[in-house]
């Protein structure tokens, strides 16, 4: 690991009304030869079982040749083509050698054969995403704005729940002494964070690194089920939920570790994905 931000991210998807008990099948395993890449093999899981995320990638309408096949790597086509790898050969394991291998590609500030901050990884992986998907090739102009994931990074000092740190996030902060551009006035202000529009995938990330170089290791309790409602700018009576169906967890201290991830198969059962090795979970704690 390089960055001191990432220490626990958790996927939410908006619940699919007639899930049920239905089991699905999770995907292969990720091998991990020079043990360096479980941030890599652990985030792309969570995006391989992101189900809303795979629809978009299987109806979109990319173009077909890609114009990026010229510089050797398009985001769109790679994450389709591992997705469609890892659904084919469920049950036995491959190596992601297209984001391996083309890691410069998604951030220049990744190096190969370092360990790197799973978050971090994360978001450029999305951004570099954005760039490819829909685009067209000549104007550049996007087809579709909409926006399927929404991250929102949590303070975990002093709480002892998901819900006290989303609290906390949320609450009114007074800003004393503030110039307002509009009358060039000072004046007191109140400030506070709000969900504006709830999207098909919450992504949360609970900051257990400080800039200190320590790691906070206080146990965060969370639901399977989590109602943003009364988190958001326009809140009323209709429910705003989402299925916990993501874990990423770093093991160990700050500077070094190891990442590995949790899905959930069915609304009882959960996989652990430690690399290659993809098993039931007997137990999962928050």
């Amino acid at each position: 690991m390089t960055s001191a931000n990432t220490g626990h991210l958790s996927h939410w998807s908006s619940p699919e009304p007639d899930c049920g008990k239905k089991r699905y099948n999770v995907g292969a395993g990720l091998f991990n030869p020079r043990l360096w890449t479980c941030f890599l093999n652990c985030i792309l899981q969570c995006m391989v079982h992101t189900v809303p995320l795979v629809l978009k990638l299987r109806k979109a309408d990319h173009p077909d040749p890609c114009p990026r096949a010229s510089i050797g790597f398009c985001c769109f086509c790679s994450l389709k083509l591992h997705a469609d790898e890892s659904i084919r050969l469920s049950g036995s394991a491959f190596y992601p050698e297209r984001f391996v291998n083309h890691l410069k590609s998604i951030s220049s500030n990744f190096e190969s054969g370092v360990q790197q901050d799973a978050q971090e990884f994360f978001f450029d992986l999305l951004e570099k995403l954005d760039e490819a998907y829909l685009r067209c090739p000549e104007c550049k102009r996007c087809s579709d704005k909409s926006e399927p994931f929404i991250d929102l990074s949590l303070e975990v000092t002093m709480v002892e729940s998901l819900m006290d740190a989303l609290h906390s996030f949320t609450k009114v902060e007074l800003i004393e002494d503030f110039m307002c551009d509009g009358c060039n006035s000072r004046v007191n202000m109140e400030k506070h964070f709000k969900v504006e529009q709830a999207p098909e995938v919450l992504v949360i990330h609970l900051k257990r690194f400080t800039n200190s170089r320590g790691k906070i290791w206080d146990k965060v309790k969370y639901p399977l089920e989590l109602d943003i409602n009364s988190f958001m700018s326009s809140s009323d009576d209709t429910p705003q939920k989402y299925d916990l169906y993501g874990v990423v967890v770093h093991h160990g201290i700050y500077g070094r570790g190891h990442y590995v991830c949790y899905i959930r198969s069915s609304v009882d059962d959960w996989y652990e994905f430690n690399d290659d090795k993809a098993r039931e979970s007997i137990f999962f704690s928050s």
